[in-house]
Parts: structure tokens; C-alpha cells; sequence
């Protein structure tokens, strides 16, 4: 397959208009599937998985509340 592949940083709410648009021809992002969006476009498998994590500056104080 002797392809060039061009990457094109797009804000996030574009993604999906682009894809349908034929700006771009596929979309590498953390985008969760939804009926909805299972309307508008084919997922393939997932790539990856990964944990949702929190990173903050160590100076930052959370109340317990945020903390579980």
C-alpha cells in the first residue's frame, strides 16, 4: 500500500461534518459511539483502550467530594 497519509488537526465538533464532507477520510480520535452518531458514519473496532485519568498541577487542592 503505498499511500501518503497527511494528518489535519480539526476541532472536535468538525470531526464527524468533515468525515461526511469528504474533507477528510477517516477520524483517529477518542470518539465514543453513540445510536447517533452510528447513524451518521461506520465504526470500525476499537485501537486502543485506555483509563480516564485526571492530571492537575500538584498545587491544586481537590475537596473530597471529587474524590472516589
Amino acid at each position: 500500500m503505498q499511500v501518503k497519509c497527511t494528518w489535519v488537526a480539526s476541532d472536535f465538533d468538525a470531526l464527524i461534518p468533515s468525515l461526511k464532507a469528504k474533507k477528510i477520510d477517516a477520524i483517529i480520535s477518542s470518539l465514543s459511539i453513540t445510536d447517533k452518531r452510528q447513524q451518521e458514519i461506520a465504526f470500525s473496532d476499537k485501537l486502543y483502550a485506555a483509563d480516564s485519568r485526571l492530571i492537575a498541577a500538584k498545587v491544586h487542592r481537590f475537596s473530597q467530594r471529587w474524590i472516589h
